[in-house]
């Protein structure tokens, strides 16, 4: 168990709440490269010349470097955990958000601190699902991280010396809880909501909850996503969401309108979002869409389908 989920058990906060404070998180966390710049490991103009690199070859700063072979992986992890320190503490953020008040922070992190000393250790571990295989070493690391955090927003962690996890290990646990959240039971509600709207455009039905439920579900997941570090999918799925979220201020007419010519290209989406995810599932990233030529050309032209159908 981690502080988020002691919260939401104890119904302090919810999970879309959760959700929001972790992204918050992300948003307001240091920039790899303000890292580099302040640890002055390389000269300033090493470092524009990599970030000039970066925006010629359209990658990202850390690939830059492990091409250049500039630092090692024991130097990268160590970076990382600098970038991670100077992340806001979750009930930092939740009291910053205002869903929780800071007394109530503070008393919940006391009563969660006790709670977690007298769960058996493989409790205190962070299942993925209920059929998911025994936690990994690297779950059990992200889970000292969670319970690291509570300690220093406690004031009670200066002195230990701790291995703070590598981003590649809290974004593996992510990316889990991602394909948790995006199931098959997911996919399928959305496949079934396609089927109600093609019937519904042909009717006097009010089709704005429809696509209202979808624009949710999109929203969520984009959030996971995210936080999976999974880019592309975050990207397109944006992109989706912008598309809804501009037609849902539409009168039901316009929307059936606008419905009849969009819907057969929303459901090709659906089903390619889809295809993206069991390719997350099988690489653990969304890398698969940049180097496989079938999943690369649908991406172009599902993408430029949204734009159209704005």
């Amino acid at each position: 168990m981690y502080f988020g989920e002691f919260l939401i058990e104890k119904k302090i906060i919810n999970e879309e709440q959760l959700l929001d404070a972790l992204i918050f998180q992300l948003e307001h966390l240091p920039s790899f490269l303000r890292v580099l710049r302040e640890e002055k490991i390389f000269s300033p103009e090493d470092i524009f010349r990599m970030v000039q690199a970066q925006l010629e070859n359209n990658t990202d700063l850390i690939t830059v470097i492990k091409n250049e072979n500039k630092l090692d992986d024991k130097k990268l992890d160590g970076l990382y955990q600098k970038q991670a320190l100077k992340r806001k503490m979750l009930g930092s953020v939740l009291v910053e958000l205002k869903f929780v008040q800071q007394t109530v922070i503070e008393k919940s992190l006391h009563e969660f601190l006790r709670v977690k000393d007298t769960l058996p250790k493989k409790e205190k571990m962070n299942p993925v699902s209920a059929s998911a295989p025994a936690p990994s070493k690297a779950a059990e690391v992200e889970i000292s991280q969670a319970a690291l955090d509570s300690l220093r927003e406690l004031g009670m962690a200066e002195d230990l010396s701790v291995v703070m996890p590598t981003k590649v290990v809290t974004t593996n646990i992510f990316i889990e809880e991602f394909l948790r959240k995006y199931s098959e039971k997911m996919f399928n509600k959305q496949k079934k909501l396609m089927e109600i709207l093609n019937q519904s455009l042909m009717d006097e039905s009010d089709i704005s909850n429809y696509f209202n439920s979808l624009y949710r579900d999109l929203l969520f997941l984009k959030g996971a996503a995210f936080m999976a570090d999974l880019n592309v999918m975050a990207s397109f799925i944006n992109d989706f969401c912008e598309l809804l979220e501009g037609k849902l201020m539409k009168s039901s007419e316009q929307l059936k309108e606008w419905g009849v010519i969009s819907v057969p290209n929303i459901e090709k989406c659906i089903v390619f979002l889809w295809e993206i995810r069991e390719s997350v599932a099988q690489n653990q990233s969304d890398e698969g869409v940049k180097t496989s030529p079938e999943l690369n050309k649908k991406y172009l032209e599902y993408a430029s389908k949204l734009k159209t159908l704005i």
